[in-house]
């Protein structure tokens, strides 16, 4: 995350940096799982049908708010503290 936060306090502009840092990391949370259960399930020969895919829709959707959200608030209230 601070990695992130580096490069996003770089590029964007001081009002809008707590914004663009918390939505790419919703999103690097949730394209993350998602592409990894897509992998595993390749991987162990179960194509994704759509009743798997929702299922890893869903988790990783769910990680995306969990770690993404949550974990980017935790992480700003440390650097603004």
């Amino acid at each position: 995350m601070k990695h992130l936060w580096n490069i996003i306090d770089k590029s964007c502009k001081e009002d809008s940096k707590t914004a663009v840092f918390l939505g790419a990391n919703i999103i690097y949370f949730t394209l993350l799982p998602l592409l990894a259960g897509i992998v595993i399930c390749i991987i162990t020969g179960s194509l994704p049908e759509i009743n798997h895919l929702a299922d890893i829709m869903l988790i990783s959707i769910y990680v995306g708010i969990i770690f993404g959200l949550f974990g980017g608030i935790f992480h700003l209230m440390r650097i603004f503290r």
